[in-house]
């Protein structure tokens, strides 16, 4: 059954009214049941296979830090994608090591998941393009925009121009940060205002100083054949 209901943001800062598939069945000898909540989103996922070397190669240096002024800075969600990755609390950290263990290893190596490998290094090549053909043909100034974002289920977060990530505060994992379920469970834009401490206002130049608030939409592709 499928009920709307109401549910609170990630970072607890938010109450959204959503929609959850519930489904439950009974369990043997006891007196209650197992039930398992569903959101409507996220029931189907892309299969990437980069069998092509060269636009596997293309796509992944859109992943390097080299590429950070041209085409975005990139986060990339801290997921187990081989088991010899050395974890850091550090996302740009974790990319190198990422990386470097990319350049001794391809995304078919044993210790490797495949799949996650091949999801990232897609969506980081799309993202690319993104901001290759659309986003450099706009004044986002001339536009009141401070910087300009994407996110994406593979694991991708690229901000442009690349030093705005240095004001970059989301969770580097999409599902773990707060605007980005709120886009999956709303339609339209979702407003996301910076939390301040009380009185930290006091002794700003307001005149001259910018406070951004980050405006994100849910994409909906469709993707047929």
């Amino acid at each position: 059954i499928t009920i709307r209901t109401l549910t609170k943001s990630l970072d607890e800062r938010y109450i959204d009214e959503v929609d959850r598939t519930y489904t439950w069945t009974p369990i043997k000898s006891a007196d209650y049941s197992l039930a398992l909540v569903l959101p409507p989103y996220s029931k189907y996922y892309i299969h990437a296979k980069l069998d092509d070397q060269i636009l596997q190669a293309q796509y992944f240096e859109s992943l390097l830090p080299s590429s950070f002024e041209t085409v975005g800075h990139v986060f990339i969600a801290p997921r187990e994608y081989c088991k010899d990755l050395v974890k850091s609390d550090n996302n740009t950290e974790f990319v190198l090591n990422f990386i470097s263990l990319m350049d001794t290893n391809t995304p078919d190596y044993q210790n490797c998941e495949s799949d996650l490998i091949y999801n990232l290094i897609l969506d980081s090549g799309i993202t690319a393009k993104l901001v290759e053909k659309v986003w450099k043909n706009h004044d986002l100034h001339t536009l009141g925009l401070l910087a300009v974002f994407v996110a994406t289920d593979g694991g991708i977060t690229r901000v442009f121009p690349a030093k705005a990530a240095e004001d970059w505060i989301e969770d580097p994992e999409p599902f773990s940060s707060s605007y980005y379920k709120r886009s999956l469970d709303n339609t339209g834009l979702i407003f996301s205002t910076p939390y301040r401490e009380p009185n930290s206002v006091l002794g700003m130049d307001l005149l001259n100083s910018s406070i951004g608030v980050l405006v994100s939409a849910a994409v909906d592709l469709r993707i047929y054949g």
